[in-house]
């Protein structure tokens, strides 16, 4: 919210924007969970973090009002999307045997940037006086996701165990 406030929206403004993050995140991944019995979760993968990656685009511009509320809309519905989907993705490539140790490391290495981010967001504005390095960046990074999800291989089903060999 003091981003939001320090590019002059009022708090209640960013407030009821930052109040549709989560629930736009929470609608996403009730549909996602659903249509992906129906388009391939890859597909859907790299649809969401396309998604991401528009909105740090529109974040980037985010001075102008319907470029902040189409950051919040597409952030919200991709973030929740994200979430459901690498699920589905590590229980098709790994099986369901040792699923809990599998979500509980994706997860913990998904803290990485949950932490360091708001840190070099921070670093970058109290250094330079904007943030516009950090949108850059994180753009960057989710430019860079998007071939990886592409490339990787359908999984191989194990007869034996019903999961990816």
């Amino acid at each position: 919210m003091p981003y939001l406030e320090n590019l002059g929206y009022s708090r209640y403004t960013a407030g009821f924007l930052a109040t549709m993050l989560p629930l736009l995140s929470f609608g996403s991944r009730l549909f996602t969970g659903w249509i992906s019995d129906k388009i391939t979760y890859r597909t859907l993968f790299i649809l969401a973090v396309s998604g991401q990656l528009v909105s740090i685009i529109l974040g980037f511009f985010s001075s102008i009002f319907i470029a902040l509320l189409l950051f919040v809309i597409l952030l919200g519905l991709s973030y929740g999307s994200v979430h459901v989907l690498r699920t589905v993705a590590l229980r098709r490539y790994y099986g369901s045997t040792h699923l809990g140790p599998i979500l509980g490391l994706a997860a913990s290495l998904g803290q990485v940037g949950s932490i360091s981010g708001p840190v070099f967001a921070g670093w970058t504005y109290d250094t330079t006086g904007s943030y516009d390095l950090a949108w850059i960046v994180s753009a960057i990074l989710l430019l860079a996701g998007i071939p990886l999800l592409a490339a990787l291989k359908k999984p191989v089903e194990s007869i034996a165990y019903g999961a990816a060999v």
